[in-house]
């Protein structure tokens, strides 16, 4: 009987334990649960999509990856069917490239000016990138189509290294990971999307007047 029942109190704190144990693991459990509740509202509250102003930046910066991807596909096509060679037409590929080297040193200089914001400079930019695009199929000489991929990549250059300083000044310093994260997700969307309507206008109309309308 003594042996029965030290077996009996044995068992009951062994209950006792277990019961302690399991309760203390749901207990971590439920507070790990609303720990990350509280963390993901506090990360959705302060996303960069809530800022007005970045949204409007980031949808610019989707429009301008939609054109820069494009403007790479066609700019070619474009120039044989405008009536230059091959060789030609690589070298005008080839010209982007070279000035959008270039002009990266320029892009950081004029991103430093004191007196211009960075903001000015990129929109007098894009803009002028604008109109040269639209412009692009109408310019079938070889000289001309030089000048204006030059201007391309020049612009492309200049646009590109202003961004990230931009994201900086519309978020104030304040979560530049977050916001750097958004704003190339929408880049991405730009380059997903750019090929297939260039293409599909291309397919429609059979020129890349409307491809580069649409572009610019």
């Amino acid at each position: 009987e003594t042996i029965a029942e030290d077996r009996s109190d044995v068992g009951s704190h062994l209950g006792d334990d277990v019961f302690q144990t399991s309760v203390g693991r749901s207990g971590g459990c439920c507070w790990n649960i609303r720990n990350a509740r509280s963390r993901l509202r506090a990360l959705f509250k302060n996303m960069p999509l809530r800022n007005g102003k970045f949204v409007k930046y980031c949808v610019v910066m989707c429009l301008l990856r939609i054109g820069t991807i494009a403007n790479v596909l066609c700019f070619v096509p474009c120039a044989l069917q405008g009536g230059l060679s091959v060789q030609q037409a690589a070298f005008t590929q080839s010209a982007i490239g070279i000035s959008a080297m270039v002009a990266c040193p320029i892009g950081g200089l004029l991103g430093d000016m004191k007196y211009v914001k960075r903001w000015q400079i990129f929109a007098v930019t894009m803009g002028i990138q604008s109109i040269v695009l639209i412009a692009r199929p109408y310019i079938s000489s070889f000289a001309s189509t030089t000048v204006v991929a030059v201007s391309i990549g020049s612009a492309f250059s200049i646009l590109t290294t202003l961004m990230y300083p931009i994201v900086k000044d519309i978020m104030q310093g304040t979560q530049l990971s977050a916001a750097l994260g958004t704003m190339l997700l929408f880049q991405g969307i730009g380059y997903g999307t750019g090929p297939p309507i260039s293409g599909i206008l291309f397919d429609t109309t059979g020129d890349y007047r409307a491809s580069y309308a649409v572009i610019g």
